[in-house]
């Protein structure tokens, strides 16, 4: 075997690792839904709450993405859409994210379980918006839906 082929498939094995070393909370999600994952210190959080208020406002166009909301709260009950996560979920997350629980920072993973984008801030949502517009998986559904949301 040549040396590219082999290296080429330590970096593949390396990837699948990566992806299989998530956190088993996760795996529900994979390939069915995207995932932003907001994590906090608390739910006071200025940029919490700015995120949470663009979210309300954009509804229609979050869902139409298949976004679902994980919210990681250092002093409170974390969730992953409407399943609340035990402390020792969101820890094994906050690790596997490497996001130290005084922080804020929100993370776009994709429907095949990688990270897209990573911010310290309350993202601008139509940003997170256009990234996922970008992505072959959300090409092809656009292809094949009517959005709901062009009604509203």
């Amino acid at each position: 075997m040549s040396t590219f082929c082999s290296v080429a498939l330590i970096v593949l094995a390396s990837m699948s690792n990566i992806v299989s070393a998530a956190p088993s909370v996760l795996d529900p999600y994979r390939w069915h839904n995207r995932l932003l994952m907001i994590f906090t210190p608390n739910l006071e959080n200025s940029e919490l709450k700015s995120l949470l208020s663009q979210v309300k406002q954009d509804q229609c166009a979050f869902k139409e993405r298949d976004l679902v909301m994980g919210l990681i709260v250092r002093n409170g009950t974390s969730q992953i859409g409407d399943t609340a996560l035990s402390p020792t979920s969101t820890k094994d997350i906050r690790q596997f994210f490497s996001v130290e629980a005084r922080e804020f920072s929100t993370i776009l993973i994709g429907k095949d379980g990688y990270e897209k984008l990573r911010f310290t801030r309350a993202p601008n949502l139509k940003q997170v918006f256009s990234t996922i517009d970008q992505m072959p998986m959300r090409k092809q559904e656009m292809l094949h839906a009517q959005s709901p949301c062009e009604a509203n």
